[in-house]
């Protein structure tokens, strides 16, 4: 049986975090390792996993983000598949399982995810596949109840891929810390040669809601500073220059006017901050 390494970056408040693990521990599939990385894990949380021995801790010493996170969990990982999962995603009891069978009998697939719904809303999808456009840079979650394998140009929170292929694309850009590190991982991992999907018939639930303002506005540097790296990265010199002259006034019109409309007039400058080091490259 093939080994599978479960890694958790995790930061903060991670409310559903137990209960992540517990759903991994739970897992229809034995030959499993879990790795949570702690990027600064609150200690009232770090108490509450005190009797869960089937868990390494690794203390990451700062805060690695997304990742740098799974990163370092990676190295110390000893699978033949390695999951990425976010904290706040809970898998069905079966889901390893049924990746696990196929990528065996698979071979160009190079990753999957499960099919993910809202946790409050467990019969609206979250995400069943998804596209990103160039020159754009915009990603567009597919929210439709499907069935079977979906290619996909990303998996986003629950991503299984093989050892061979994390190693052979170099694993997660750490410059990203959070948001486009999946999309930009599996960009590479398509130019390999390998496929990337959904399995639709796998099931995923998470924590986050429909429409969630403090989440965007509180991750809005990097909503424009990783687009353009992930541009940088990812399109070629016309698309790069349509997407800095036309697609990226039209986000800051967007989001300036969210920021006015809510009052988070300091999201403005996020935004400014956020462009100038995409340019830069910092």
């Amino acid at each position: 049986m093939k080994r599978v390494s479960v890694v958790i970056p995790s930061y903060g408040e991670a409310k559903t975090l137990k209960e992540v693990l517990d759903a991994i521990i739970r897992s229809t599939y034995e030959e499993k390792e879990i790795i949570l990385v702690d990027n600064g894990i609150s200690k009232n949380i770090l108490n509450q996993l005190s009797g869960l021995h089937d868990v390494k801790i690794i203390r990451a010493g700062r805060n690695l983000g997304v990742a740098g996170g799974r990163n370092l969990g990676a190295k110390i990982s000893t699978g033949d598949y390695i999951l990425f999962l976010d904290h706040d995603v809970i898998l069905e009891k079966d889901a390893i399982t049924k990746m696990v069978n196929i990528l065996e009998t698979n071979p160009d697939i190079g990753v999957i995810g499960p099919q993910i719904f809202y946790r409050s809303y467990p019969d609206k999808v979250w995400w069943s596949g998804g596209t990103v456009k160039i020159p754009s840079g915009r990603v567009i979650m597919n929210n439709r109840r499907l069935s079977g394998l979906v290619d996909t140009d990303v998996v986003p929170a629950a991503i299984m891929v093989r050892r061979e292929v994390f190693e052979k694309v170099g694993g997660f850009y750490e410059k990203y810390f959070v948001i486009f590190e999946d999309s930009d991982f599996c960009f590479r991992v398509k130019r390999t040669g390998y496929r990337v999907v959904c399995a639709c018939d796998v099931s995923a639930f998470h924590d986050v809601e429909p429409i969630d303002m403090e989440r965007i506005f509180r991750r809005i540097y990097f909503i424009f500073r990783n687009r353009i790296l992930f541009m940088k990265r990812n399109s070629d010199k016309l698309s790069l220059l349509v997407y800095l002259l036309l697609y990226n006034h039209v986000y800051v019109l967007y989001y300036s006017s969210l920021a006015f409309k809510y009052n988070r007039l300091r999201a403005i400058t996020e935004i400014i901050k956020g462009i100038i080091d995409g340019l830069k490259e910092r």
